[in-house]
């Protein structure tokens, strides 16, 4: 249902999405789009909706779905395959990697960049752009940032693919992406 509704807005169209009563099912699948478009909570979403239509009201169990999708949005990093810790990506648009407290996800390892500067403290930065589409930028890093074992080229970027897995400077903390989100990897070999 996502492809098909972000293809018709790329080409200018529009989708009508309904059922029988557009209280329950349908407002769903369009909260669910909102979620994945926006990296809204599901509060926020149906409160949004709710100021659009009145009648939104997905049913319990169709709530207890969208939430299970909200806690899926998230950061996991972990470490000798055990899970260090999760950071929800819902309303956030990017998230600074370094090592310094101004940045969104501590890295500690003595390979990461640590000038007293701020931006100098900056190892990376992960950006999400239209259509779910996440972006990794290395930040001018000095030990590197590694898509599937190779080096970004310093203040390069690329798109990440559903599999990729990231690591920053010598750090063996692993992070891959799945749909939507992070997560750590069965095999840390």
């Amino acid at each position: 249902m996502f492809e098909f509704v972000e293809a018709a807005r790329k080409s200018g169209g529009r989708v009508l999405v309904h059922c029988g009563a557009g209280a329950s099912r349908s407002a769903t699948l369009c909260a669910y789009y909102v979620m994945r478009v926006k990296r809204w909570s599901l509060k926020e979403t149906l409160k949004f909706m709710r100021a659009q239509r009145k009648q939104v009201e997905p049913n319990s169990g169709f709530l207890a779905v969208l939430s299970e999708f909200q806690d899926l949005l998230g950061i996991k990093s972990s470490k000798d395959e055990q899970c260090i810790d999760v950071i929800n990506l819902m309303d956030r648009r990017k998230l600074i990697f370094g090592r310094l407290g101004v940045c969104d996800v501590i890295l500690g390892h003595p390979s990461i960049s640590r000038q007293k500067y701020a931006m100098s403290a900056q190892h990376a930065r992960l950006e999400l752009r239209e259509a779910s589409e996440f972006v990794l930028i290395d930040l001018n890093s000095v030990h590197g940032t590694f898509v599937n074992g190779k080096p970004l080229r310093k203040n390069g970027q690329c798109v990440l693919n559903v599999g990729d897995v990231v690591q920053f400077g010598a750090s063996t903390k692993k992070y891959v992406l799945t749909f939507g989100q992070f997560e750590a990897p069965t095999n840390m070999t």
